[in-house]
């Protein structure tokens, strides 16, 4: 396996997580205040990435497959990577923890609660968006095993990981949104003036199309839907909810959440328009190093990733000046990324592609079929 410093590998994952998380963290929010989040369909632990892929019971040295045939060399080095990984996770969920009292939980299970806590802007309360340096404590670890282990055992970690992941909980087992009226109550509805009955009708209707677009983005993942039919049916959704909302508002409360949802997005997607570029050729060079590409392979896969920019610049802006709706931009963003993810996978040798099938699992790129 080409071998490149562990610095490079966690910035460049720190890209992937960059890119990926913004798709998530739009959908059905623009309120960086906790409170709105939770209303729009996202909170914490389901708009960061990085609970998805730090989402493993907790495991050591001596749970690992036999058949990775460790050095000694490579055992010391592994466990010590181990050590890290629990004692950074475990940081996490206290930070976690001690700021969410109430300790609500995302979707994985253990260990999948706690990234929005630590690592995020401090400005965006309720941590809807990471900082462009954080990487999660899993993907620190990936990046290190990478450099410890020849490609088949790196093949073998990846697999063990994703297999020992918690289950995913069934669709509607997720966390009750009963207190969305009470954080609504605080704040929102102060801004907007709204009456105690316009608040319930607001609740019932987010609340509905909360789920929905959860739905849509939970069929993506189980390959019972592609991106681009989901586009279309978030597109309908939007337009349904912004008719539905409407009727509850006046016209002047609609402009006004309209605008507070614009006003809360733009810093956080000013700060993605940045370096773009750059980051798209970070995303190339992790991959073309984890997977050990040719030349030819690189500079392919740098050509792919590098002409995504003007599609992301395209829906960036348009949630920056308010012609893309958010709940529409994440989908959008999805069709992108699966599409790039399929153009990639299709210039792998058939090794190549199995070590990504493993790897892919425990990285934040879009589930699915490629």
């Amino acid at each position: 396996m080409k071998r490149i410093s562990k610095t490079t590998i966690g910035r460049n994952l720190g890209a992937i997580l960059g890119a990926a998380t913004l798709g998530s963290a739009i959908l059905l929010s623009g309120c960086s205040d906790s409170e709105t989040s939770d209303l729009l369909g996202s909170s914490t632990t389901d708009t960061a990435l990085a609970a998805e892929v730090s989402g493993l019971t907790t495991f050591t040295i001596e749970d690992l497959p036999a058949e990775l045939e460790l050095t000694s060399e490579q055992q010391t080095a592994l466990e010590a990577a181990i050590v890290e990984l629990e004692s950074a996770r475990a940081e996490m969920k206290a930070q976690f923890e001690a700021n969410h009292p109430g300790g609500r939980r995302g979707r994985g299970g253990p260990g999948q609660g706690g990234p929005g806590a630590g690592g995020h802007r401090g400005g965006a309360p309720g941590g809807m968006i990471p900082d462009e340096g954080f990487v999660p404590p899993m993907m620190t670890f990936l990046s290190t095993a990478a450099d410890i282990l020849s490609r088949d055992q790196f093949v073998i970690l990846a697999e063990y990981l994703a297999e020992n992941r918690p289950e995913r909980p069934e669709r509607g087992d997720r966390p009750d949104g009963g207190k969305i009226g009470e954080r609504f109550g605080r704040h929102l509805a102060d801004e907007l003036g709204l009456s105690d009955e316009q608040i319930e009708a607001f609740q019932t209707v987010v609340s509905s199309y909360r789920e929905q677009f959860r739905d849509l983005r939970e069929a993506v993942r189980d390959d019972e839907m592609s991106a681009s039919e989901a586009l279309s049916q978030a597109l309908t959704l939007a337009g349904s909810m912004k008719t539905e909302l409407a009727a509850i508002l006046t016209a002047e409360q609609l402009a006004t959440f309209q605008e507070l949802k614009a006003t809360r997005m733009a810093e956080g997607i000013e700060r993605r328009l940045e370096n773009l570029d750059e980051r798209m050729t970070q995303r190339a060079e992790f991959v073309a190093a984890v997977l050990d590409m040719d030349d030819a392979q690189s500079a392919q896969t740098l050509s792919i990733f590098q002409n995504t920019v003007s599609q992301r610049t395209e829906i960036l802006t348009g949630l920056q000046d308010g012609s893309i709706d958010p709940e529409v931009a994440a989908f959008r963003l999805l069709v992108i990324e699966k599409d790039a993810w399929e153009s990639v996978y299709a210039i792998l040798t058939s090794e190549q592609q199995e070590s990504w099938d493993a790897l892919k699992e425990l990285l934040p790129v879009p589930h699915g079929r490629f």
